[in-house]
């Protein structure tokens, strides 16, 4: 992430008060990543800083299109993202991530570079299963039952096939022992 200085922000000098921050995400933020989830996009993210004595607040707003590849047709589409999230930097003696909300942040530090948090937030809300909106939701809801048909056996379909197999001399054994 160093590559995006232009996500610094000097908090050293920063009064206690709140702060507002925007950036243009395009695809030249994508490229500077080593893996990134998305090749390219156009997006634009909103930082408000409420900095205090003991911690930062840090309110992101992240909104604008994305483009994924379908896992099925393999077609590049959009993707309307719009992502809003709170972190909450903590003076401590040093650097840890206590959990998503949370990081403690030594207290000479003098720049905070928001880069990481952007793409984290773009991630988290990039779909794990990417499909065209050309595949409308009832498509997908027939096309899961029938997976699930396929797996676990239609039992209608299933005791069907049962009787259709059976042969009808069978059948006739079958009603003598009733």
């Amino acid at each position: 992430m160093g590559k995006h200085k232009q996500f610094d922000i000097n908090i050293l000098g920063l009064s206690n008060d709140t702060h507002n921050y925007e950036w243009e995400v395009k695809h030249t933020f994508f490229e500077a990543l080593d893996e990134p989830i998305v090749e390219k996009g156009n997006l634009k993210a909103i930082a408000e800083l409420q900095k205090s004595e003991r911690m930062i607040i840090v309110n992101l707003s992240i909104s604008g299109i994305v483009e994924l590849v379908c896992d099925r047709s393999l077609e590049n589409f959009d993707y309307q993202l719009d992502v809003k999230s709170t972190t909450y930097f903590k003076y401590a003696e040093e650097y840890a991530e206590i959990n998503e909300e949370v990081i403690n942040i030594p207290f000479n530090l003098d720049k905070l570079n928001l880069a990481q948090l952007i793409y984290e937030n773009i991630g988290i809300n990039i779909p794990i299963k990417k499909l065209h909106p050309k595949f409308t939701l009832s498509e997908l809801e027939e096309d899961d039952s029938e997976d699930v048909r396929l797996v676990y056996g239609d039992k209608d379909s299933a005791e069907e096939s049962e009787e259709e197999k059976i042969d009808p001399r069978w059948s006739a054994l079958k009603n003598l022992k009733n």
